[in-house]
């Protein structure tokens, strides 16, 4: 996400989003869009809904890096 998304608070320093659209949480995962809400349906991204809409908190999207039964991970350089 670009710096078209941080907010200014009171003393001038960046805030970062705490909440993000689907789309933005496809774009941090490298996932599309589709598989996002795969992922919201069974579970494995939290969400929650607000009025019509869906958000994701960052913090599900750093829960979601951890990884998920079935994946395998490399480590860089392997």
């Amino acid at each position: 996400l670009g710096n078209e998304r941080c907010r200014m608070n009171e003393e001038g320093q960046r805030m970062r989003p705490r909440l993000l659209k689907p789309e933005e949480a496809a774009l941090v995962l490298a996932l599309s869009r589709s598989k996002v809400y795969e992922l919201m349906r069974s579970g494995r991204l939290h969400a929650i809904k607000i009025d019509g809409s869906r958000r994701v908190p960052v913090e599900a999207v750093d829960e979601c890096l951890e990884p998920l039964p079935g994946v395998t991970t490399t480590a860089p350089g392997a």
